[in-house]
């Protein structure tokens, strides 16, 4: 989703409504919650303890992110399901289309399409194998032994 700068703002901007919506209506102490994460992620990430960015170890603060959100649409529609229901399958077919189009800015986090060819990652195995020696091992052996009986629970 950041890969595409407008989405990346709308959801930012929902997410900031979704947080002052908190701060008003619920209390405070529900939007310090849906902001700690973040402050925690990005706290481990300065002293070097934490990956933060577009990665899958920030995956986790998408739940934070949807809760807000989440507050945001349902306090814009006046907590009403029928706007939000008529809305839904439009914003979930416009979001599927900008991803699935969408994809001309480029992200380092992404894997190019070309490196997913079968045929190369094919030909990489047939190279590995034939330059790489096999490993030798006292365990390559047909019958496993008391070290293998003991991993899998037999006496």
């Amino acid at each position: 989703m950041f890969q595409m700068r407008a989405l990346a703002w709308a959801a930012a901007i929902f997410f900031l409504l979704g947080l002052y919506f908190l701060w008003r209506r619920k209390s405070p102490s529900c939007a310090i919650r849906m902001v700690s994460p973040f402050c925690f992620a990005y706290l481990a990430a300065v002293f070097h303890l934490y990956p933060y960015g577009p990665s899958r170890h920030t995956a986790i603060l998408h739940i934070a992110i949807a809760a807000t959100v989440g507050t945001a649409v349902a306090t814009l529609a006046r907590h009403c399901l029928l706007p939000i229901m008529a809305a839904a399958p439009a914003c979930v077919i416009a979001w599927i289309l900008l991803v699935a189009f969408g994809h001309g800015i480029p992200d380092e986090m992404t894997i190019p399409p070309a490196w997913h060819r079968l045929k190369d990652m094919r030909g990489a195995t047939a190279f590995l194998q034939k330059t790489v020696p096999p490993k030798r091992s006292h365990r390559n052996r047909e019958l496993p032994g008391p070290d293998a009986w003991i991993l899998f629970g037999l006496p």
